[in-house]
């Protein structure tokens, strides 16, 4: 949820809030050694991951891919917001330097994970989602499909514009001929797309 809203609030595109995201997951990337015993889980859990090394790797990665120092700035608060809130909040020992060094950092007041305080950030949390799908007009679901999001902020969207066939307000638009169309008029096609009446895929082909 914070990965995400420092790309909303960042107004980041698609893909480099896709970064923001996977950064501030990333570092939990070492709970895979979970199925291989305690063992090991304590050994290598916030150090495989938990580090300045994969962080530095991964803003490397985000950087290039998106060919902008934005990406390079927003992949490193996300990924240092999660190592900076496990300190904080979860009281689990983070290798910063592993493998280099052993030595373990967390804040000396730091809160254990069952801290009702912890509860109540995650409540907030999903507030904090739904006020910028309001504010921004965007939701997580863009992550996954823009098409989709676009259709969900719509149901909850001021509609501006008068459907091109009866005239009701409307917030949507074609995707073939770009004209506004209503939810009773308009088609949900293939990849979550809207189109008119007069757009629909064969309408013009003699099918």
């Amino acid at each position: 949820m914070l990965g995400w809203a420092i790309g909303v609030v960042a107004k980041a595109d698609a893909r480099l809030c896709r970064y923001c995201v996977i950064g501030a997951l990333l570092p939990d990337l070492d709970s895979i050694s979970y199925p291989f015993g305690a063992a090991a889980y304590e050994k290598y859990h916030h150090a495989l991951g938990h580090n300045v090394f994969t962080g530095l790797l991964f803003c490397a990665a985000a950087t290039v891919h998106c060919r902008s120092w934005k990406a390079l700035g927003l992949s490193l608060l996300c990924f240092g917001s999660h190592l900076l809130a496990d300190a904080w909040l979860s009281a689990w020992v983070q290798y910063l330097f592993w493998p280099f060094s052993h030595k373990g950092y967390v804040f000396a007041n730091a809160l254990e994970l069952a801290h009702p305080v912890n509860l109540h950030l995650v409540c907030f949390g999903m507030a904090m989602v739904l006020a910028l799908a309001l504010l921004y007009k965007r939701t997580p679901i863009a992550l996954f499909s823009p098409a989709l999001d676009r259709l969900v902020v719509s149901a909850f969207s001021r509609a501006a514009a008068a459907c091109h066939v009866c005239g009701r307000k409307t917030n949507l638009a074609c995707a073939g001929c770009a004209k506004p169309i209503c939810s009773r008029h308009g088609v949900v096609t293939r990849g979550w797309t809207v189109r008119c009446p007069d757009c629909l895929p064969g309408k013009n082909s003699g099918a």
